[in-house]
């Protein structure tokens, strides 16, 4: 059972040290990549500390019925009212001029509002800001604790009426913030922003880092198996990993009483997950345990990005799969292996949940299949299966970009048979060549690298890590068309209207739309140099009966007409 221990009482029994002693301290997302010096515990501390790597943690305090093994996380005792006091300090010349004070208040209250919803109301948030207090020295990676509990106190607040503290450092800009764990002392040494405060806070409840896991077999990314990379902050999601600051994972949230109605599934069925941060009784996760590992499956609606952000995720979020490490940590796997992003790939998963449609299973035969997801997500668990290669895809559309080189494939997958698509292997007829996209399909389909010419037919193969797929059947590409939406035959003044173009195998290079009278003359309505594929226009014409017109050519030289009689009243 955890003892409360008020600042003022912290205060007192560490004002003869300088540096992290009793209570341990994790660092933030933002790592430091210089080595850290071992911290030297004075004989009178009791506390068990471990040096892993450039961070200082200590083992955490467990409820006596619960054992931090591989089948179920230890469970942690939040305090149920938080009230910290925000110490804004600096060291040398004069206050900084951010943050200030207002804009402190309207970042806390949201922190405040993250925590108490999260909790679902089972703990209370309060804070305090202070004005600006000097520090005789500031350390950005010494974790002071005696410094700042003086200088609070000097500066006449009464540290009995708060269990935490936050030091706001921003002189430190640029080095990595800190939180105990478990504990009462947070150290904010950059930005202030949302994700840090909501991050260093929740190392104070107790809570790790989130992790991911990345695999690759044969040198193309998978859910599992091959060979995997834990990413230390890589769920991107969970506010303990390095990206998301939307909700804790369900099985935090579960470790720290806050969680919703969960399932333990130890055989087959199917289940339906409500969104993790909604409330209502659908099931927040399912629990499935094999043997001695257990996942931890949710469903996140909401895209956790802001709009800004968007461009990091093909897919958004859906349902995430996590597994237990076997201690106090979860590594989320990649779902959707293979989603590229250049800023995203060394950090964590570019698009890490399932989708719709697919599915994946363990080394040991459990498959975790998604059926549908909307307003809540239907997840298929089965035991005792063996994955294969996917079904034929149906290719409903082909279109041959030849100015640039691209293929773009529209097509309806197959079944995946239990293992993520990875990819696509298109084969073009009559050269009989095949060219690969290794890429999950997203919205609108996928390009691949074409550079053989004009060709008669494409098939599509889907290929996942078991091998390729059954072909589909061989489509014609897409030819070059233009086409108007629907317009009224009769029309009093001017005429308006939308065309829509197909490319076929080269880039439209000119349009022109035309109302033709044959036995007078033609108005000119339109003409564009590298068209867009849709468009609007508008012709004026003097009363009469016409042909309305439009001819597109590509780049080489291939020409579509589109008519429609039209009469101007």
């Amino acid at each position: 059972m955890l003892r409360r221990v008020t600042l003022a009482a912290a205060l007192a029994a560490l004002l003869p040290m300088s540096m992290v002693s009793t209570s341990q301290a994790v660092e933030s997302q933002r790592p430091s990549t210089t080595a850290s010096t071992p911290v030297t515990l004075p004989p009178e501390s009791r506390a068990t500390k471990v040096l892993i790597d450039d961070m200082v943690v200590a083992r955490e305090s467990m409820a006596p019925d619960v054992r931090s093994d591989v089948r179920a996380l230890p469970r942690l005792r939040p305090e149920k009212r938080i009230k910290i006091i925000v110490l804004r300090s600096y060291s040398r010349g004069r206050p900084p001029a951010h943050p200030t004070k207002p804009e402190l208040t309207t970042l806390m209250k949201k922190v405040g509002n993250f925590f108490q919803a999260s909790s679902r109301g089972k703990q209370k948030f309060r804070f305090s800001i202070s004005k600006w207090v000097k520090l005789p020295k500031m350390s950005c990676n010494m974790l002071l604790r005696r410094e700042p509990l003086a200088a609070a106190r000097r500066a006449g607040y009464n540290l009995r009426k708060y269990n935490r503290l936050m030091v706001m450092q921003p002189q430190c800009d640029g080095f990595a913030s800190y939180g105990e764990r478990p504990g009462a002392f947070t150290w904010i040494n950059f930005g202030p922003d949302f994700q840090t405060l909501v991050h260093e806070l929740g190392h104070n409840v107790g809570l790790t880092h989130a992790q991911s896991r990345l695999c690759k077999q044969d040198g193309h990314a998978v859910v599992m198996t091959g060979k995997c990379q834990v990413i230390e902050y890589g769920d991107v999601f969970d506010p303990m990993g390095n990206m998301g600051a939307t909700s804790f994972s369900s099985a935090s949230l579960k470790r720290l009483g806050w969680g919703r109605r969960t399932a333990t599934v130890t055989g087959s069925g199917t289940y339906e997950l409500g969104d993790t941060t909604a409330p209502g009784p659908a099931l927040q996760a399912v629990r499935v345990v094999e043997g001695s590992k257990t996942f931890w499956v949710e469903y996140l609606r909401r895209d956790p990005q802001e709009p800004e952000d968007g461009e990091f995720f093909e897919h958004g979020a859906g349902v995430l799969v996590r597994q237990d490490t076997g201690g106090s940590s979860l590594a989320m796997f990649d779902g959707s292996p293979g989603s590229d992003d250049t800023f995203l790939d060394a950090y964590s998963p570019a698009d890490p949940a399932l989708q719709p449609g697919s599915s994946f299973t363990t080394p040991a035969g459990t498959r975790i299949a998604v059926l549908s997801a909307g307003a809540t997500a239907k997840v298929l668990i089965s035991r005792k299966t063996t994955p294969g290669v996917p079904n034929a895809p149906l290719v409903t559309g082909v279109t041959h970009n030849s100015d640039y080189g691209v293929v773009h494939v529209d097509v309806q997958p197959g079944g995946d048979n239990g293992e993520v698509v990875l990819g696509y292997r298109v084969t073009f007829q009559p050269q009989g060549r095949s060219e690969t996209a290794w890429t999950p399909l997203g919205p609108g389909g996928f390009d691949v690298e074409w550079n053989g010419g004009n060709f008669a037919t494409a098939s599509v193969r889907a290929i996942n890590r078991v091998g390729v797929g059954a072909e589909s059947a061989s489509v014609v590409p897409t030819q070059l068309s233009v086409a108007f939406d629907p317009l009224p035959s009769f029309v009093t003044g001017s005429l308006s209207g939308t065309y829509r173009i197909t490319q076929g195998t080269s880039a439209p290079a000119e349009l022109e739309i035309d109302l033709d009278d044959p036995t007078a003359y033609t108005w000119e309505c339109l003409y564009l140099s590298d068209p867009p594929l849709s468009g609007s226009f508008t012709c004026d014409g003097e009363p009469g009966n016409y042909i309305l017109r439009a001819t597109v050519t590509d780049s080489d030289g291939n020409q579509a007409v589109a008519e429609q009689p039209i009469t101007i009243g």
